[in-house]
Order: C-alpha cells, then sequence, then structure tokens
C-alpha cells in the first residue's frame, strides 16, 4: 500500500506569492472515476461545502485560495494578499486567466461572486456562510479586489477556499439551474456531457492548471463493494473512498491503494434542542462518550491508520488542540452518569445514519451502537442515502436526538468550521446542539485578529467542547482510494484534487 501521511501544523499566511506553472502538454488519455454520489447541485458551488462536491468542483472550478498542505491558505486564483486594515483586505489576481467560455476572470468576476452568496437566496446556505463577515467587495482595479468585513476576520483568506469563482455573463445569461450542468470554471476541465449517475468532463486547455489527461469520466457507484468490483474489473480507473477492510482485496487484485488523513471527524451528533431530549444534561453526553472503545473501532475497523477522536477538529486543523485526550471506554462510568442523570435503565434511541458516505461509516456506527446497547441504551440504526440525509441535516428533521454526523474542517482547515454544525449560531438554519456557555469563547476566536492568538483561543474552545461533550467523538476519519495501475502521480493530500496532475497510461 502507498500511503499518503501528511503532518499538517498550525500555520497561518498573510501574503504569499506563486509562479504559473511550466507545463504545457497536449492532453492525452482518459480516467474513470468511481465516486459515491454527485452533490445534488452538481456544478453549482452555491449551496454546499466539502465533498462529494469538491471532487467535481476541484475539476472545474477555482477559488482565490486553496489550503496547503499545511493547513494555511496558499494562491490559486489570487497571486497574494495582504490585511491592509483589521477589516480590510487586498486581493491580488493572477492575470491572464480566463473562463470556459471564454470570458475574463478579473476583479468583477470575483465580486459578483461574493455578491451572489451575499444574497437573500444563499446567505443562510453553507456556502454562504463562508462569507458570513462580509461587508462589501470591489474591484479597485481589474486585478485588485478589496474585501470589508464587519469584524476582524483572520480566516477570511482561508474561507475563500470554498467560494469558487463563476463567470458573470454567463451566470446571467442561463441562470443558477443550468450553470449546475455547465460549470463554466478556470479548472483544466470542462463539461462535456452530463447524465443522472454520469458526468463528463473535457480538457480545459486554456486553463492555468494545464490538464495532462484529455478526458475524466465521473461514475455515482453509491455501493463501496460496486466502485471495488468496478476498480479490479477495469471499468474504472479511480475508486474514491473505499474502507480499509477493502485493502487486502484491492492489493492482491493489483490496484493500490493511497490513504491520507481526512478533515473530519466522525461522531454522533448530540441534540440538546429536540424535545424530551435527554442530551441537555451533560451527564447524558459524557456518558455516551464513555461507552465507546473508540480504539477498538481505529485497530480493528480502520486498521490502526487513524487515531480515536477527541474534539470536533481533525488533526489536520488549524486549532486541533493535542493535547485533548480522547474520552477512555469506561462503560462502568458510563452506566454511572446515566443513573445519576435519571436514566438507570437507560433510553431507546432511533438514529439516522449516511452510508457510503465516509470509508466504513456503516460498520463505524454499528460497532458504536453495539456499544451503546450494553450501557442499556436500545439503538436502532436507520442507514439513508447521502441525499437522504442532507436533506434531513438541513431540515432539522432527524428521528431522534442522537445522529451520524462527519465536523468537517472544509473548505477553511479550521476547527471553527467543524464546529459551526453544533453550536447555538448554527441559527437561522436549524440548531441541533446549543451550549450557551460556549458562545463566548467563540465570538472571541471570530473577533481575533492575530493569527496566533486566534489559534490559542480555539484550542480553548476545543477543550470546552470535550469536556460538554457536544458529540460522541468516534475517530478521526481517514480516506482511502484504489487506484489502478495505469494511473500515475495521483496524490491527494485534502479533499481538493489536482485532477490536472493526473496522467493515465496503457492497462498493464
Amino acid at each position: 500500500m502507498r500511503a499518503l501521511l501528511f503532518r499538517l501544523c498550525a500555520a497561518a499566511a498573510i501574503t504569499i506569492a506563486a509562479a504559473l506553472p511550466a507545463r504545457a502538454e497536449t492532453p492525452t488519455g482518459t480516467l474513470t472515476v468511481g465516486v459515491y454520489a454527485f452533490n445534488a447541485a452538481r456544478g453549482n458551488p452555491f449551496q454546499t461545502i466539502g465533498t462529494p462536491g469538491l471532487y467535481l468542483w476541484s475539476a472545474v472550478l477555482d477559488a482565490l485560495t486553496e489550503i496547503g498542505p499545511g493547513g494555511a491558505p496558499v494562491p490559486a486564483l489570487a497571486l497574494s494578499w495582504q490585511q491592509v486594515e483589521p477589516t480590510r483586505w487586498r486581493f491580488h489576481l493572477r492575470p491572464g486567466i480566463a473562463f470556459a467560455n471564454g470570458e475574463t476572470f478579473d476583479a468583477a468576476a470575483v465580486v459578483h461572486t461574493i455578491d451572489i452568496l451575499r444574497d437573500d437566496r444563499h446567505r443562510h446556505t453553507q456556502a454562504g456562510a463562508l462569507v458570513r463577515t462580509v461587508t462589501s467587495a470591489a474591484a479597485t482595479d481589474p486585478l485588485t479586489v478589496e474585501i470589508t468585513t464587519k469584524s476582524p476576520n483572520a480566516a477570511l483568506p482561508a474561507e475563500l477556499a470554498g467560494v469558487f469563482i463563476v463567470p458573470p455573463r454567463a451566470w446571467a445569461e442561463i441562470g443558477e439551474e443550468a450553470f449546475a450542468g455547465a460549470a463554466l470554471g478556470t479548472g483544466p476541465f470542462r463539461f462535456d456531457h452530463s447524465e443522472p449517475s454520469r458526468i463528463e468532463l473535457v480538457a480545459n486547455p486554456a486553463s492555468w492548471r494545464k490538464p495532462r489527461l484529455e478526458r475524466i469520466t465521473f461514475l455515482e457507484l453509491p455501493e463501496e463493494a460496486a466502485r471495488v468490483s468496478a476498480l479490479l474489473s477495469g471499468a474504472i480507473d479511480l475508486a474514491i473512498q473505499v474502507s480499509a477492510e477493502t485493502r487486502d482485496q484491492l492489493l492482491a487484485g493489483g490496484a493500490g491503494v493511497v490513504s491520507w488523513p481526512a478533515p473530519l471527524v466522525i461522531t454522533f451528533g448530540l441534540s440538546t434542542e429536540a424535545p424530551g431530549s435527554p442530551f441537555r444534561d451533560r451527564r447524558v453526553r459524557q456518558a455516551v462518550n464513555y461507552a465507546v472503545d473508540k480504539q477498538a473501532i481505529v485497530e480493528q475497523i480502520l486498521g490502526g491508520e487513524t487515531t480515536a477522536a477527541s474534539q470536533p477538529a481533525s488533526p489536520v486543523a488549524i486549532g486541533f488542540d493535542p493535547t485533548i485526550e480522547p474520552y477512555p471506554y469506561d462503560p462502568d462510568k458510563a452506566k454511572a452518569l446515566l443513573a445519576e442523570a435519571g436514566y438507570p435503565d437507560g433510553f431507546p434511541a432511533v438514529i439516522d445514519i449516511a452510508v457510503n458516505a465516509i470509508p466504513g461509516d456503516a460498520v463505524i456506527y454499528g460497532a458504536a451502537a453495539q456499544d451503546l446497547a450494553r450501557i442499556g441504551i436500545q439503538v436502532e440504526l436507520r442507514a439513508l442515502p447521502v441525499a437522504a440525509w442532507v436533506k434531513k441535516f438541513a431540515g432539522g428533521d432527524f428521528s431522534g436526538p442522537i445522529f451520524g454526523l462527519g465536523l468537517s474542517s472544509l473548505p477553511r482547515s479550521d476547527a471553527m468550521n467543524a464546529l459551526r454544525a453544533i453550536t447555538c449560531g448554527r441559527a437561522p438554519l436549524p440548531v441541533f446542539t446549543c451550549i450557551p456557555e460556549i458562545e463566548p469563547l467563540i465570538a472571541a476566536v471570530d473577533a481575533e485578529p492575530d493569527p496566533e492568538r486566534r489559534v490559542a483561543l480555539m484550542r480553548q474552545v476545543m477543550r470546552r467542547t470535550h469536556d460538554e461533550a457536544t458529540s460522541l467523538f468516534l475517530v478521526n476519519s481517514v480516506d482511502f482510494a484504489g487506484v489502478a495501475a495505469r494511473v500515475k502521480d495521483f496524490a491527494p493530500g485534502s479533499r481538493f484534487i489536482h485532477w490536472e496532475k493526473i496522467s493515465a497510461g496503457e492497462t498493464p
């Protein structure tokens, strides 16, 4: 197995320079990729963030910044940036860039994109939340944008890694719904053909990220077994999100397996706001954390490739606190806490989970459910397709006060991004977990302009969320991909995949 494990450290960058890519090859070859799901909005990046959409968007779209291997923002469509005042940033744009429809990428396109996310239709979406502190964006010249925030926001360059820039004229002419099937960006590929379970991309040789492949086909294969079978049969070249359990099967079949730390913590969300929820009591929240043998999950299900979770942030996120230890496995203590809280016999729990979204997710949740049953919590797991789970998450209508939840630090690789889903601040979207005592700490992080002090404050928040047991923290996720032998230079360090760097030779 080829394991790509990156040790990511906390860092912050204000002004960074980058050179234009030197390679200018004629695109050749094809790649077929099996993914577990397509984002419901397809090529429209203005509804959700993260995966599965990011696998496609990283092929066709670009943002001003990208999260680099150290967790800090690095140049993409912006070459450099400065915080000229506590609430004003200046971004200098990459020259000579065009969208796939021929429109010029410039400061006006950046302003247009930010204005879309700030309008009434989008500001309450996950993508809109990335510019929640922005009060204005203005083009001071064709290649310079100034962005003003309502309060100091040291994380703005990292947040903009999730804001993909779209061409203003095309957006106005074809509208948002049609844009979802066009995704006219500045990336190395562009849409060629789209079906419900198939998206075909062709090379965009004019892109600043010069593609090596002529064509990429994405196939939606929700079941892991289907992705593995397709890879071993030669029907696909790359299987995104396979599990440690299938590693030996893939290796025996001649495929490679690549693993890398995911910006995600696998948890059970614990609602304090659902009527009659037992998780309003901190003792119950702590009890379920003591009840689950997380290390057994790491070793027996994830092949020892990761660690037990201790907080909402994953180890690859800026603001992660490495001094916080996971709750130890102690079922006796868990039972005692339940009894103190008035639940000596436990209680029933219906748990909605998304399956085939995270490597080994169904097995991980199943193992945790068995441990919860040992302390008297009678669990009924309800497995949902990813799209159905996302709909419940958006509407706040899970079947019970505990539910499967991946806490993602994408797109800004920041501990606070993971936290947004489980705080009072999720309003006006449905609030699941609200611990009012944590909110002043979160506000202090948001108001801190100094990157180093902000990291220290984030670690205080992580400590408090651990002590309050805001979720049932299970394991830090790890991503696995199965790779055909003919695929070269697939080396992901995050879920933004540099498809332009990949090539594919003849089948051995």
